[in-house]
């Protein structure tokens, strides 16, 4: 997808084919402050529901479960950084995150350029 390709782009400063493999898993880069970082391009908010959630329904609100439990046993005590495009999908993570007891990853909004 155009939009997440350049989305990561914009956030990581390297292009979306590369990784920052911390203990076997991929982050999509490491901001100048330290931390770990995972994007979540333009689209997200297309699958919050009315409670301000993830549809469970959608098969990449399992896949993001999954992502962020992995991203946090791999970052151990590294701080994580998760930027969202839209703010809506930004707090529907942060409620994933709670809901799964997971802590450590800090969740952002950082609008997509142009």
């Amino acid at each position: 997808i155009p939009a997440a390709r350049s989305y990561h782009q914009q956030i990581t400063g390297v292009p979306s084919g590369f990784a920052f493999v911390v203990d076997d898993f991929g982050f999509d880069g490491r901001d100048a402050d330290g931390a770990l970082l995972m994007t979540g391009g333009p689209g997200y908010d297309a699958h919050v529901l009315r409670d301000g959630t993830f549809d469970p329904a959608w098969a990449g609100t399992a896949q993001l479960t999954e992502q962020v439990r992995q991203a946090s046993a791999a970052a151990a005590d590294q701080p994580v950084r998760w930027v969202f495009a839209e703010r809506a999908a930004a707090e529907a993570m942060s409620k994933l995150l709670a809901a799964n007891r997971i802590s450590g990853i800090d969740v952002v909004t950082v609008p997509a350029a142009g």
